[in-house]
């Protein structure tokens, strides 16, 4: 089942304009949200947590155009922002009785079960939280009531490499058991351990939307001398760019070239070379 399905959404402002993006995410997969800031990648997710109205085009949720969404399909979706909406001095055991008033789709004591998995002191303040910690308390909320979907904009930025560690195994196990989730990182490299799926958006567009794996196949990154680079036979490479007076570096085509130090481009390289690589 197609949990999100995007199809030619658009939204004009003066300076920008989401044109026409179009994907689709199906059911227990995470897909990554990648490319540079300003791409458009806040404003499809704001589109899809009804914040943003486009201008054209469809967006639906669970099959059904956003803005028909019951409130007991929407307590479905946890649209996980990089801060905490709740008041700075409200105690985490206090929450549970917010919690209790706004979703109904909930199961006695299983916010204070997760808050305990999660390591979170249930007595301390939401001011006294770090990010690490808002990170996990957003999860804990969405976990509580019991989301199906997940849209996270930049949820590990600013973490340490084991509170990142932690919540994309956290992410990992919830599509396992049929979640999915969208979401956007500058830190390529968690998406690409993660992803099932990549789309990367530049300038409002979408310019790659594939399987994680066929992507990653599909290039070849090498860094040879500025001298092998003009004498090769370029029909294959893709993009490049020099990184210095004496040596380039390149993408190609998969098993085009066989040359020393030959790899599989990483995501972060085939991002980087597309935007500001030059064509041959």
């Amino acid at each position: 089942m197609r949990v999100i399905d995007l199809n030619k959404v658009l939204k004009k402002y003066k300076t920008f304009t989401l044109n026409e993006v179009s994907f689709s995410i199906e059911e227990g997969q995470i897909c990554g949200f990648i490319g540079e800031n300003g791409a458009g990648k806040s404003t499809t997710m704001k589109i899809l947590a009804g914040i943003t109205i486009p201008n054209g085009g469809e967006a639906k949720i669970f099959g059904k155009p956003i803005d028909e969404l019951t409130s007991s399909e929407r307590e479905n979706i946890s649209f996980i922002l990089d801060e905490l909406n709740f008041p700075e001095n409200i105690k985490l055991f206090q929450l549970e009785k917010i919690l209790r008033n706004i979703f109904k789709n909930r199961e006695k004591d299983t916010f204070f079960k997760y808050l305990n998995n999660f390591g979170l002191d249930k007595s301390k303040k939401c001011s006294q939280l770090s990010k690490g910690m808002k990170v996990k308390l957003n999860l804990a909320i969405a976990f509580s009531h019991k989301a199906k979907l997940f849209i996270l904009d930049e949820p590990t930025n600013g973490l340490d490499p084991i509170a990142r560690d932690e919540i994309l195994d956290i992410l990992q196990e919830f599509a396992y058991n049929g979640g999915s989730v969208l979401i956007s990182s500058h830190i390529v490299e968690d998406l690409e351990r993660i992803c099932n799926q990549i789309v990367f958006i530049h300038e409002g567009e979408i310019i790659i939307n594939s399987n994680k794996k066929d992507l990653i196949n599909m290039y070849d990154y090498f860094k040879i001398s500025r001298d092998e680079f003009e004498n090769l036979d370029k029909e294959h490479v893709i993009k490049y760019k020099n990184l210095s007076e004496d040596s380039v570096e390149f993408i190609a085509l998969s098993d085009k070239y066989d040359l020393e130090g030959k790899r599989k481009a990483g995501l972060s390289e085939i991002m980087i070379l597309i935007v500001r690589g030059r064509n041959v």
